[in-house]
């Protein structure tokens, strides 16, 4: 599916190259759509074949602490300078599937940050350590919020609330994210009303599930 779509993604590029400058206004338009319609579908496509990973690539398992990870997460989030992470620091060390982790952090952020509408973002991560088999994960955002209805959806493969031409989405990041949780044994749901933010909360073995 890759191999022809980056052949499309060339014929494009060409077309914008040679003739850009003479296309009518109403073509140039919708040039620039195709190459957003080609850049999404690069997207879906990886985060496909993301899904279909999960539970079949052996991830390394290291003692390290948590917070680590978080950090990582933060990184490849891309979060704008106006975005505010607020983090505990009294994380434990742990033995844990390392990649798996991360992958769910940074699907929770990046969503926490693409969806958005305040001037200045913010996420609240919590950590509740009192069960002795699972840690439970709190990801809190202070964005729009979700009706009730939509809770169980938002986990579904292709779904977004937003229309696609209004924010760039697969609809695959809290799919990947409930596949990995439940891959490990963890449970996860959120908490949200619409105004009200959301709260993503999800469990994670303290000792890493051999695969």
């Amino acid at each position: 599916l890759k191999a022809p779509l980056r052949t499309v993604d060339n014929l494009a590029q060409w077309i914008q190259e040679d003739c850009v400058e003479i296309l009518p206004k109403e073509s140039r338009a919708h040039l620039k759509t195709l190459q957003g319609r080609i850049i999404r579908m690069e997207n879906l496509l990886a985060d496909l074949l993301n899904y279909s990973r999960v539970g079949r690539v052996d991830s390394q398992i290291e003692t390290l602490n948590i917070r680590l990870v978080i950090d990582e997460a933060i990184e490849l989030s891309n979060k704008p300078d106006s975005f505010v992470f607020h983090i505990p620091g009294n994380f434990p060390e742990a033995c844990i599937c390392v990649a798996p982790l991360v992958q769910i952090f940074q699907n929770l952020f990046t969503n926490a940050i693409k969806y958005n509408d305040k001037e200045k973002g913010e996420v609240f991560i919590r950590l509740d350590d009192s069960d002795k088999t699972y840690f439970q994960f709190t990801v809190t955002d202070n964005g729009p919020g979700i009706e009730q209805r939509y809770h169980e959806r938002i986990f579904m493969m292709f779904q977004t609330l937003e229309a696609r031409d209004v924010i760039e989405a697969s609809g695959m990041g809290l799919a990947i994210v409930k596949k990995v949780v439940e891959n490990e044994g963890g449970k996860v749901c959120i908490e949200s009303e619409l105004g009200g933010g959301s709260s993503f909360i999800f469990t994670w073995p303290k000792i890493a599930m051999a695969h």
